[in-house]
Order: C-alpha cells, then structure tokens, then sequence
C-alpha cells in the first residue's frame, strides 16, 4: 500500500473510528509503520505507552495491537547474572502469566532484552468498548513485564525519574 489515499472506504472507516476513539482518550496518534498491514498507526498514551495498531492486508478482518518493552543493557545483565534456576523461574512466571492474560508474546528468555506482546481483535467484533478492553489488557501486560522486572532485581516499586525499562 504506498499512499493511505489507496485504503478501501471499509478499512479506512476502521482506522478513522481507532484515531477517534484514541484521540477522545487523550492519546497522541501518528502513522506507523507495518509489514503486511493495509495501514498502521502509532498511540502513545498519556502515560508515554506506545501501541501499534495495525490491520492485515491478507486479513483485513483482523486487527493488531502491538507493543514492545525493552531493557537497557543494565538491567539484561543484571538478570543474566542471576543464578541459572532463578533466571528459569523468572521466565517462567512471566510466561504462564502472559498466557493466563491471553496476550501473544516473543522474547521471554535469557538474555532477555526486549519482550514483544501482541493481541488481535477482530472487526466484526469492533466497538469502543472490546477495543478498549483489548487496548487495556495489553497495557496490564506491559506493566507485568515492567514490574516484575523491578521485583526481580529488588528495585522500588516506586518509579524514579527516567526509568530504564522502556515501553514502545
């Protein structure tokens, strides 16, 4: 897809009631980038949280919401240098519970440097409050990530100003 002027009137229906529906919620929009998709947008919550949004070309009834939470090198290592059972456990906690919290996920291992979570909606399916049930259970899954990260190196739980974890 080379210009967004090229969208079938049904997807960019989608994309508009998405940026509406964002914007109404006091989140910051901007095209994004997308392999496969008929379009993309990048959200950036109040908070700083970045999403993708993005719906496939190959299946346009399907809608992606994507995000990333990386580590600095500090933070990777210091997780490497826990013992080997420890690290095991640690991913293994993550992992059950992004599965319990039936987010799609890439990343969790050792060295872990960026975890990468994704769920779908479907746009039969759409309304603003599947959307925003879906947006926000993601958004939990990124705090999982984030927080129990900060637990397992016995971090505060209070967050300091320019933390290093970073949610994108």
């Amino acid at each position: 897809m080379s210009t967004e002027e090229e969208l079938s009137p049904d997807l960019d229906q989608v994309r508009s009631r998405i940026v509406d529906w964002l914007l109404a919620e006091g989140w910051q929009t901007a095209k994004g980038t997308g392999e496969g998709a008929a379009w993309a947008l990048r959200g950036q919550d109040p908070g700083g949280k970045v999403v993708i949004f993005a719906q496939e070309s190959a299946a346009p009834h399907r809608l992606l919401l994507h995000a990333s939470v990386r580590l600095d090198q500090g933070h990777s290592e210091k997780l490497a240098a826990l013992e080997a059972r420890q690290q095991d456990d640690f991913c293994w906690q993550i992992r059950m519970k992004l599965l319990d919290m039936r987010v799609d996920f890439q990343g969790v291992a050792m060295p872990l440097e960026q975890v990468d979570l994704r769920m779908r909606l479907y746009a039969e399916d759409l309304t603003r409050s599947r959307f925003f049930d879906t947006l926000g259970c993601l958004q939990n899954a990124m705090l999982y990530v984030i927080w129990t990260v900060r637990r397992a190196l016995d971090q505060p739980a209070v967050e300091a100003e320019g933390e290093d974890l970073r949610v994108n």
